[in-house]
């Protein structure tokens, strides 16, 4: 049997009835409230996205640049971002991974700035952002002559290239109680977070599972593990990372629940169709050889 006949016999052997459509973005209706886009917008950039300082001709000439990767699977989820941004570039590299890019100053200025000023960064991505605003001003300030300009441009590159410091943390975390907003929390997830189903007795038991790591940024998975009512404390891994990890069926429902309100799926790009198979054979729970046609299903299918 082929590879494309096996996922559709095993589609329908699980009764999951799942409309894969990766085209079919723009039918979340949720996301044309302006302000529910914006937050998505930036959680999925804490995720996915960069702020950055092109240096060319011998650092003489820069370039500002916002810009969001994905993998040629995902690549939809670009021509949704700039469908309701109404600007940037996308493109395919080398690797056949796609970029989404924003290098106009004037498109900086008018639409990106606006949108992560109204809600900032989560992440230490933060850093980055203050820096490219600044340099924004710098470049954009006539009143600037070339030497002052140039030293400032330097000073500023420096501390983009150092980078922050271990125990730097987003502006938004000086605000008393600051909560993470479920619009972000569903773009950052879209971006870093997973769904799994995972064996805990060979040829047993298997159970469905979720997962999202981070370099930094312990809090941000500590507010998500209170959030989702798991049991599971954020631990450091040995490979030098926070995760956030649980099988653990009540927390399973706890995150179906925040993800799907019954009617709307919240997520946009292939998460939404791996969280609909994922949550949808919850039921599943303790039949082993349904689960492992599921397990299939997401390692090879969406991944």
């Amino acid at each position: 049997m082929g590879i494309n006949c096996l996922r559709k016999f095993l589609i329908n052997d699980l009764n999951l009835r799942i409309k894969i459509n990766s085209r079919n973005y723009t039918t979340k209706d949720i996301y044309l409230n302006s302000n529910w886009f914006k937050e998505w917008l930036v959680g999925f950039t804490d995720g996915d996205g960069t702020f950055t300082i092109d240096r060319q001709n011998n650092g003489t000439k820069w370039n500002l640049i916002f810009k969001i990767s994905q993998k040629s699977n995902n690549a939809q989820i670009l021509h949704f971002i700039k469908k309701r941004l109404g600007f940037g570039n996308i493109t395919q590299s080398a690797d056949q991974n796609w970029s989404f890019r924003i290098r106009d100053r004037k498109i900086l200025s008018q639409i990106i700035f606006p949108i992560f000023d109204e809600f900032p960064l989560v992440t230490v991505k933060y850093y980055d952002y203050c820096l490219v605003k600044k340099a924004w001003q710098i470049l954009e300030d006539t009143s600037l002559d070339s030497n002052t300009r140039n030293k400032l441009k330097q000073e500023l590159f420096e501390l983009l290239k150092d980078g922050p410091s271990l125990d730097y943390l987003s502006s938004v975390w000086d605000i008393p109680n600051y909560l993470l907003s479920k619009h972000w929390i569903t773009g950052f997830w879209e971006a870093e977070g997973s769904f799994y189903i995972v064996e805990k007795e060979k040829g047993k038991r298997l159970c469905h599972g979720f997962g999202i790591t981070q370099k930094c940024d312990e809090l941000i998975l500590i507010q998500l593990s209170e959030i989702f009512g798991s049991v599971s404390k954020v631990k450091f891994n040995k490979k030098g990372f926070f995760a956030l990890d649980s099988t653990n069926h009540q927390i399973n429902l706890n995150i179906a629940n925040f993800f799907y309100d019954g009617k709307i799926n919240y997520f946009v790009g292939i998460k939404s169709q791996q969280f609909t198979i994922w949550r949808r054979t919850l039921k599943f729970r303790g039949n082993y050889n349904k689960l492992i046609r599921v397990r299939y299903l997401l390692r090879n299918y969406l991944n």
